[in-house]
Protein backbone atom coordinates (compact mmCIF):
# COMPACT_ATOMS: atom_id res chain seq x y z
CA UNK A 1 0.00 0.00 0.00
CA UNK A 2 3.00 2.31 0.38
CA UNK A 3 3.25 3.22 -3.29
CA UNK A 4 -0.47 3.84 -3.63
CA UNK A 5 -0.48 6.08 -0.57
CA UNK A 6 2.43 8.03 -2.02
CA UNK A 7 0.56 8.48 -5.28
CA UNK A 8 -2.54 9.64 -3.42
CA UNK A 9 -0.41 12.24 -1.63
CA UNK A 10 0.65 13.56 -5.04
CA UNK A 11 -3.01 13.70 -6.10
CA UNK A 12 -3.92 15.69 -2.98
CA UNK A 13 -1.07 18.12 -3.62
CA UNK A 14 -2.17 18.54 -7.23
CA UNK A 15 -5.69 19.42 -6.15
CA UNK A 16 -4.93 21.53 -3.09
CA UNK A 17 -1.35 22.85 -3.44
CA UNK A 18 -0.36 22.75 -7.12
CA UNK A 19 2.19 25.54 -6.60
CA UNK A 20 4.13 23.31 -4.18
CA UNK A 21 4.02 20.36 -6.56
CA UNK A 22 5.20 22.49 -9.46
CA UNK A 23 8.57 23.07 -7.75
CA UNK A 24 9.39 19.36 -8.11
CA UNK A 25 7.20 18.55 -11.09
CA UNK A 26 9.76 16.79 -13.30
CA UNK A 27 10.89 14.19 -10.72
CA UNK A 28 7.25 13.69 -9.72
CA UNK A 29 6.30 12.97 -13.33
CA UNK A 30 9.22 10.56 -13.74
CA UNK A 31 8.20 8.74 -10.58
CA UNK A 32 4.60 8.41 -11.71
CA UNK A 33 5.60 7.16 -15.15
CA UNK A 34 7.74 4.48 -13.53
CA UNK A 35 4.67 3.31 -11.61
CA UNK A 36 2.50 3.41 -14.74
CA UNK A 37 4.67 0.48 -15.89
CA UNK A 38 4.19 -1.35 -12.57
CA UNK A 39 2.95 -4.92 -13.03
CA UNK A 40 0.49 -4.47 -10.18
CA UNK A 41 -2.65 -3.11 -11.80
CA UNK A 42 -3.72 -1.21 -8.67
CA UNK A 43 -0.44 0.75 -8.59
CA UNK A 44 -0.39 1.31 -12.34
CA UNK A 45 -3.96 2.56 -12.36
CA UNK A 46 -3.34 4.94 -9.44
CA UNK A 47 -0.34 6.43 -11.26
CA UNK A 48 -2.32 6.87 -14.49
CA UNK A 49 -5.12 8.69 -12.68
CA UNK A 50 -2.58 10.87 -10.85
CA UNK A 51 -1.11 11.99 -14.19
CA UNK A 52 -4.60 13.01 -15.21
CA UNK A 53 -4.81 15.11 -12.05
CA UNK A 54 -1.52 16.80 -12.98
CA UNK A 55 -2.97 17.88 -16.33
CA UNK A 56 -6.10 19.23 -14.65
CA UNK A 57 -4.25 21.11 -11.90
CA UNK A 58 -1.03 22.24 -13.61
CA UNK A 59 -2.20 22.43 -17.21
CA UNK A 60 0.52 23.70 -19.59
CA UNK A 61 3.17 23.44 -16.90
CA UNK A 62 3.26 19.73 -17.72
CA UNK A 63 4.27 20.40 -21.34
CA UNK A 64 7.99 19.98 -20.66
CA UNK A 65 7.40 16.27 -20.01
CA UNK A 66 4.61 15.87 -22.56
CA UNK A 67 6.34 13.54 -25.02
CA UNK A 68 7.49 11.17 -22.30
CA UNK A 69 4.03 11.10 -20.73
CA UNK A 70 2.27 10.51 -24.04
CA UNK A 71 4.55 7.71 -25.21
CA UNK A 72 4.38 5.95 -21.83
CA UNK A 73 0.59 6.11 -21.61
CA UNK A 74 0.02 5.03 -25.20
CA UNK A 75 2.50 2.16 -24.89
CA UNK A 76 0.67 0.96 -21.78
CA UNK A 77 -2.48 0.58 -23.91
CA UNK A 78 -0.73 -2.21 -25.75
CA UNK A 79 0.05 -4.14 -22.58
CA UNK A 80 -3.31 -4.11 -20.88
CA UNK A 81 -7.05 -4.36 -21.40
CA UNK A 82 -10.28 -3.18 -19.83
CA UNK A 83 -10.49 -0.54 -17.15
CA UNK A 84 -6.83 0.55 -17.27
CA UNK A 85 -7.12 1.30 -20.97
CA UNK A 86 -10.30 3.25 -20.25
CA UNK A 87 -8.40 5.25 -17.62
CA UNK A 88 -5.66 6.03 -20.14
CA UNK A 89 -8.24 7.28 -22.64
CA UNK A 90 -9.65 9.60 -19.95
CA UNK A 91 -6.18 10.96 -19.17
CA UNK A 92 -5.55 11.52 -22.88
CA UNK A 93 -8.73 13.59 -22.92
CA UNK A 94 -7.36 15.69 -20.04
CA UNK A 95 -4.16 16.12 -22.03
CA UNK A 96 -6.06 17.32 -25.09
CA UNK A 97 -8.18 19.72 -23.03
CA UNK A 98 -5.23 21.40 -21.31
CA UNK A 99 -2.19 21.23 -23.61
CA UNK A 100 -1.59 23.48 -26.63
CA UNK A 101 -3.38 21.57 -29.44
CA UNK A 102 -0.47 21.60 -31.90
CA UNK A 103 1.89 20.25 -29.26
CA UNK A 104 -0.67 17.62 -28.27
CA UNK A 105 -1.07 16.48 -31.88
CA UNK A 106 2.67 16.18 -32.50
CA UNK A 107 3.20 14.35 -29.22
CA UNK A 108 0.44 11.83 -29.98
CA UNK A 109 1.77 11.19 -33.48
CA UNK A 110 5.30 10.63 -32.18
CA UNK A 111 4.16 8.61 -29.17
CA UNK A 112 1.94 6.00 -30.74
CA UNK A 113 0.57 6.59 -34.23
CA UNK A 114 3.08 4.20 -35.83
CA UNK A 115 3.36 1.78 -32.92
CA UNK A 116 3.50 -1.90 -33.84
CA UNK A 117 0.65 -2.65 -31.42
CA UNK A 118 -2.82 -2.10 -32.89
CA UNK A 119 -4.39 -1.08 -29.58
CA UNK A 120 -1.83 1.72 -29.23
CA UNK A 121 -2.52 2.97 -32.75
CA UNK A 122 -6.25 2.91 -32.06
CA UNK A 123 -5.98 5.16 -28.99
CA UNK A 124 -3.54 7.43 -30.85
CA UNK A 125 -6.01 7.78 -33.74
CA UNK A 126 -8.88 8.41 -31.34
CA UNK A 127 -6.88 11.09 -29.53
CA UNK A 128 -5.80 12.76 -32.78
CA UNK A 129 -9.41 12.95 -33.90
CA UNK A 130 -10.25 14.74 -30.65
CA UNK A 131 -7.47 17.27 -31.32
CA UNK A 132 -8.69 17.87 -34.89
CA UNK A 133 -12.26 18.32 -33.67
CA UNK A 134 -11.03 20.84 -31.11
CA UNK A 135 -8.85 22.85 -33.51
CA UNK A 136 -10.81 22.64 -36.74
CA UNK A 137 -9.42 22.18 -40.25
CA UNK A 138 -8.36 25.82 -40.71
CA UNK A 139 -6.12 25.93 -37.63
CA UNK A 140 -4.71 22.46 -38.17
CA UNK A 141 -3.74 23.00 -41.80
CA UNK A 142 -2.13 26.39 -41.22
CA UNK A 143 0.43 24.73 -38.93
CA UNK A 144 3.07 23.24 -41.23
CA UNK A 145 4.63 21.15 -38.47
CA UNK A 146 1.32 19.48 -37.72
CA UNK A 147 0.12 19.23 -41.32
CA UNK A 148 3.22 17.47 -42.64
CA UNK A 149 2.86 14.80 -39.95
CA UNK A 150 -0.91 14.53 -39.52
CA UNK A 151 -1.86 14.03 -43.17
CA UNK A 152 0.47 11.06 -43.88
CA UNK A 153 -0.23 9.59 -40.44
CA UNK A 154 -3.96 9.65 -41.13
CA UNK A 155 -3.36 7.96 -44.48
CA UNK A 156 -1.78 5.09 -42.58
CA UNK A 157 -4.78 4.96 -40.25
CA UNK A 158 -7.02 4.41 -43.30
CA UNK A 159 -5.10 1.23 -44.10
CA UNK A 160 -4.85 -0.04 -40.50
CA UNK A 161 -5.88 -3.57 -39.60
CA UNK A 162 -8.23 -2.37 -36.85
CA UNK A 163 -11.69 -1.16 -37.96
CA UNK A 164 -11.90 1.56 -35.29
CA UNK A 165 -8.54 2.99 -36.28
CA UNK A 166 -9.68 3.13 -39.90
CA UNK A 167 -12.90 4.86 -38.80
CA UNK A 168 -10.99 7.50 -36.83
CA UNK A 169 -8.80 8.08 -39.88
CA UNK A 170 -11.83 8.54 -42.13
CA UNK A 171 -13.33 10.98 -39.67
CA UNK A 172 -10.12 13.03 -39.48
CA UNK A 173 -9.94 13.32 -43.27
CA UNK A 174 -13.64 14.13 -43.42
CA UNK A 175 -13.00 17.14 -41.19
CA UNK A 176 -9.82 18.21 -42.99
CA UNK A 177 -11.54 18.06 -46.39
CA UNK A 178 -13.51 21.14 -45.39
CA UNK A 179 -10.34 23.16 -46.02
CA UNK A 180 -9.83 24.31 -49.65
CA UNK A 181 -6.12 23.40 -49.56
CA UNK A 182 -6.66 19.82 -48.43
CA UNK A 183 -6.21 18.12 -51.82
CA UNK A 184 -3.04 20.07 -52.54
CA UNK A 185 -1.60 19.20 -49.13
CA UNK A 186 -2.58 15.57 -49.57
CA UNK A 187 -0.55 15.37 -52.77
CA UNK A 188 2.38 17.13 -51.11
CA UNK A 189 2.66 15.00 -47.99
CA UNK A 190 1.38 11.52 -48.91
CA UNK A 191 3.48 9.15 -50.99
CA UNK A 192 2.00 8.29 -54.44
CA UNK A 193 1.94 4.57 -53.61
CA UNK A 194 -0.06 5.28 -50.45
CA UNK A 195 -2.42 7.58 -52.35
CA UNK A 196 -3.17 4.80 -54.81
CA UNK A 197 -4.07 2.51 -51.92
CA UNK A 198 -6.44 4.99 -50.28
CA UNK A 199 -7.99 6.69 -53.34
CA UNK A 200 -11.17 4.63 -53.20
CA UNK A 201 -11.57 5.46 -49.50
CA UNK A 202 -11.04 9.17 -50.20
CA UNK A 203 -13.64 9.05 -52.98
CA UNK A 204 -16.11 7.42 -50.59
CA UNK A 205 -15.51 10.14 -47.98
CA UNK A 206 -15.99 12.88 -50.59
CA UNK A 207 -19.24 11.34 -51.86
CA UNK A 208 -20.63 11.15 -48.35
CA UNK A 209 -19.75 14.82 -47.78
CA UNK A 210 -21.51 15.83 -51.02
CA UNK A 211 -24.56 13.73 -50.12
CA UNK A 212 -24.70 15.29 -46.64
CA UNK A 213 -24.61 18.81 -48.14
CA UNK A 214 -27.37 17.94 -50.60
CA UNK A 215 -29.55 16.55 -47.84
CA UNK A 216 -29.13 19.77 -45.85
CA UNK A 217 -30.17 21.86 -48.86
CA UNK A 218 -33.37 19.92 -49.55
CA UNK A 219 -34.43 19.64 -45.92
CA UNK A 220 -37.59 21.63 -45.26
CA UNK A 221 -38.42 22.14 -41.56
CA UNK A 222 -41.95 21.30 -40.55
CA UNK A 223 -42.66 18.84 -43.36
Amino acid sequence: MGKIEGIRTIQRLAKNHPDVLQLQLHPVVLGLLTEVKNLRSSVSRAAILAIGDLFVALKKNVESDLDLITSTLLSKCGETVGFIRDDIEKVMNHLIETITPCKAALSIIAGGASHRNGAVRKVAAQSLLAVVEKMGAARILTSKDVTERLIPTTAQFLMDGMPLTRWYGRRIYQLLMQHPSFDKLLLRYVQPSTLRNINSILDSIRKKRVLARCQKKVYLPGL
